[in-house]
């Protein structure tokens, strides 16, 4: 999806609720499989901490 010339990514396949016990290990997971992804397509991408502070401020 393309929102004001940004791409905008849905990554629901494997959800859980916020408190599941493993919920931030598997965030975590999901965020550095597509920064490594897009960072081989040659995209700048955000570290992993930033990225996450990012998703769950909403």
């Amino acid at each position: 999806m393309i929102l004001d010339k940004k791409v905008v990514l849905f990554d629901i396949s494997q959800s859980v609720l916020v408190d599941h016990p493993l919920s931030t290990e598997l965030l975590e997971r999901d965020v550095r499989n597509l920064n490594r992804f897009f960072k081989k397509q040659g995209v700048k991408t955000p570290n992993t901490q930033e990225s996450i502070r990012w998703i769950q401020d909403g």
